[in-house]
């Protein structure tokens, strides 16, 4: 008799082994990684299957050979960024584990701004892509179709550049450059009966050098489906980034109004879990889109 009551007692106080929130969390995450999963695996079967162009030549950017269109710098930092935001994500964690609510908005507050930085170099990044017409369905896929657009470019920048200029007066030494790189340029495309690499290099090389070209349309092998890819992949993890940044401004704002208790520690461990899952993934885009 005092077995089976044993036996009740314990079953009416058993409890799960962790939280239903966390195990939620764990489910999320679970159908994030099918997701990221699918996204990376439809991106390297299409790298993979691309044939070489018709000269032999590799039929999509080699961003491992000049750094262009993604520059590697600007990726490893962003990756410095990730990787210190969750060291501070884990010093919030502990805090509140330790009661010491001031510390858990400071270490949030410091993710936050990480998180932002990260955003602010991708934007940046973005704002690049854009101003080249790296945008899918926008990239010149051979070199009659980057002549064209190259000229018409330059046309319109060389004479807004000479409309800016005061009459009598020489215009800036970054303006002249640009004046005569541009006139260089398009004698250049004009007379070549077919534009060849090295002319495909010194277009690429104006539009870095001399922003004000406005040499929006760049030429990359397999470049429109490069930048869907890239775009689908580092875009949907900006989004992700941006949720789990909206989240901790949410718990920063109830900690500055005082209200930050021990009961918010599943929370603030929940979102712990999430920003690590966000740094993960960008810890295998970072080499899959940058380096390889």
């Amino acid at each position: 008799m005092s077995t089976a009551v044993t036996v009740a007692h314990k079953a009416e106080t058993w409890t799960p082994p962790v939280s239903p929130g966390k195990f939620a969390m764990w489910l999320f995450l679970g159908t994030e990684i099918m997701f990221f999963t699918a996204l990376i695996g439809v991106y390297i079967v299409l790298r993979q299957g691309t044939p070489p162009l018709a000269d032999g030549s590799p039929g999509w950017p080699d961003v491992a050979a000049n750094s262009y269109p993604l520059n590697k710098y600007f990726g490893g930092f962003n990756t410095l960024v990730l990787i210190c935001s969750s060291f501070t994500v884990v010093m919030a964690h502990r805090a509140i584990g330790e009661a010491r609510f001031k510390s858990v908005v400071n270490w949030l507050l410091l993710t936050t701004l990480l998180g932002f930085g990260f955003m602010g170099i991708k934007a940046y990044e973005y704002r690049s892509k854009f101003a080249h017409g790296i945008v899918p369905g926008r990239v010149a896929q051979d070199p009659e179709d980057l002549r064209a657009r190259a000229m018409l470019s330059l046309e319109s920048s060389l004479a807004s550049l000479r409309a800016a200029g005061q009459p009598g007066v020489d215009p800036a030494p970054e303006t002249a450059a640009a004046i005569g790189v541009g006139d260089h340029l398009i004698s250049a495309l004009r007379d070549a009966p077919h534009p060849d690499g090295a002319l495909v290099g010194e277009v690429l090389h104006a539009a870095h050098e001399h922003p004000a070209l406005h040499l929006p349309h760049t030429m990359l092998a397999g470049g429109n489906l490069w930048a869907s890819c890239y775009f689908a992949l580092t875009g949907f993890h900006a989004l992700h980034v941006l949720g789990g940044l909206v989240v901790f401004v949410g718990i920063i704002l109830v900690g500055a109004s005082g209200s930050l208790t021990a009961g918010h520690a599943t929370l603030v461990e929940n979102m712990g879990l999430y920003w690590h899952f966000v740094d993960i993934v960008w810890i295998f885009l970072f080499p899959l889109l940058y380096l390889l």
